[in-house]
């Protein structure tokens, strides 16, 4: 019985932290927006519906729509985690590409599948990002590309269509990405 309240409570005052800190407001907002028919963001307009709710994936649908939004742009979609070596290695690569192309109109995307979203902080202040970051503790959109080891990337073209998968990074396959990037920007 004890252990009943006791959960009850510490349930009571996570709810009350998450109203007091308006994570639901943000999160109804982003939603809303992003459920929107026939969504078709300016450019400034993407940044703020990716900048709010805290980069959180909300649902597959949801994301699925905003990487829509990049139709006209090359996407190099990554998924990471805290644990992964490799990452490491990737995300100064990353900043790098998206730093070159992003006027030749590259977009450089990536998703968080850290459980414990601390984990991914942490990783993030040693390895800084320059591109967006999304978070999905739930594994949501991880599971919908069905990734098949970590780290895994996927480039879209374009029109949006998924052209190459990768799994693993490291210096060699760096070079192979980087040219499936520029052979796409150059279409």
């Amino acid at each position: 019985m004890k252990r009943i309240l006791i959960s009850l409570m510490l349930v009571g005052v996570l709810a009350g932290l998450a109203l007091l800190m308006g994570d639901t407001l943000l999160q109804d907002k982003t939603e809303s927006v992003l459920k929107a028919p026939g969504l078709e963001l300016q450019e400034s307009e993407k940044s703020s519906v990716i900048k709010s709710a805290d980069n959180m994936v909300e649902s597959v649908e949801a994301f699925q729509r905003l990487l829509a939004t990049y139709q006209g742009d090359v996407v190099y979609l990554d998924f990471w985690a805290s644990w992964c070596t490799p990452c490491r290695e990737s995300f100064p690569w990353m900043n790098e590409m998206q730093a070159k192309y992003q006027d030749a109109g590259l977009r450089i995307i990536t998703v968080n599948l850290d459980v414990n979203r601390e984990n991914a902080n942490q990783f993030l202040v040693k390895f800084p990002a320059t591109f967006d970051v999304f978070f999905d503790p739930k594994g949501q959109v991880a599971r919908h590309y069905d990734l098949p080891g970590m780290p895994s990337s996927m480039i879209f073209n374009r029109e949006g269509k998924l052209i190459e998968r990768h799994v693993g990074f490291n210096k060699e396959k760096q070079h192979m990405y980087q040219l499936q990037l520029e052979d796409l920007l150059n279409e």
